[in-house]
Protein backbone atom coordinates (compact mmCIF):
# COMPACT_ATOMS: atom_id res chain seq x y z
CA UNK A 1 0.00 0.00 0.00
CA UNK A 2 1.39 3.39 -0.82
CA UNK A 3 1.32 5.68 1.64
CA UNK A 4 -1.09 8.71 1.16
CA UNK A 5 1.37 11.61 2.35
CA UNK A 6 4.24 10.24 -0.38
CA UNK A 7 3.74 12.50 -3.60
CA UNK A 8 4.96 10.51 -6.65
CA UNK A 9 5.31 12.99 -10.09
CA UNK A 10 5.20 11.51 -13.19
CA UNK A 11 7.74 12.82 -16.01
CA UNK A 12 5.42 13.12 -18.77
CA UNK A 13 7.74 12.66 -21.19
CA UNK A 14 9.09 9.63 -20.79
CA UNK A 15 5.77 8.92 -17.96
CA UNK A 16 8.07 7.89 -15.32
CA UNK A 17 7.91 8.29 -12.20
CA UNK A 18 10.33 11.68 -11.21
CA UNK A 19 12.26 10.98 -8.17
CA UNK A 20 13.13 13.93 -5.61
CA UNK A 21 16.74 14.47 -6.66
CA UNK A 22 16.19 13.80 -10.45
CA UNK A 23 14.01 16.36 -11.55
CA UNK A 24 13.89 20.05 -13.16
CA UNK A 25 11.12 22.33 -12.44
CA UNK A 26 10.26 24.55 -14.91
CA UNK A 27 8.88 28.30 -14.49
CA UNK A 28 5.71 27.31 -15.31
CA UNK A 29 5.67 24.60 -12.10
CA UNK A 30 5.89 21.25 -14.94
CA UNK A 31 8.49 18.80 -13.33
CA UNK A 32 10.87 16.60 -15.43
CA UNK A 33 13.37 13.91 -15.88
CA UNK A 34 16.59 16.66 -16.08
CA UNK A 35 17.46 14.29 -19.10
CA UNK A 36 14.13 14.18 -20.50
CA UNK A 37 13.64 18.05 -20.55
CA UNK A 38 17.72 18.22 -22.14
CA UNK A 39 16.58 15.86 -24.64
CA UNK A 40 13.36 17.88 -25.49
CA UNK A 41 15.27 20.90 -25.37
CA UNK A 42 17.34 20.43 -28.13
CA UNK A 43 13.98 20.27 -30.37
CA UNK A 44 11.84 22.14 -28.72
CA UNK A 45 12.15 26.03 -26.97
CA UNK A 46 8.64 25.69 -24.76
CA UNK A 47 7.30 23.14 -22.06
CA UNK A 48 5.55 20.25 -22.96
CA UNK A 49 2.59 20.77 -21.48
CA UNK A 50 2.05 24.33 -21.73
CA UNK A 51 4.02 25.46 -23.96
CA UNK A 52 5.22 28.31 -22.33
CA UNK A 53 9.13 29.13 -23.50
CA UNK A 54 11.42 28.00 -21.10
CA UNK A 55 14.78 27.33 -22.74
CA UNK A 56 16.47 30.47 -22.56
CA UNK A 57 15.69 30.52 -18.36
CA UNK A 58 16.73 26.72 -18.13
CA UNK A 59 20.06 27.81 -19.71
CA UNK A 60 20.65 30.58 -17.52
CA UNK A 61 19.70 28.34 -14.56
CA UNK A 62 22.00 25.34 -15.38
CA UNK A 63 25.48 26.76 -16.29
Amino acid sequence: MISKNIRHHECSICCDVVEENAFVNLECGHRFHKTCIIQWFLNNQSCPLCRQNHLQDFIKRNK
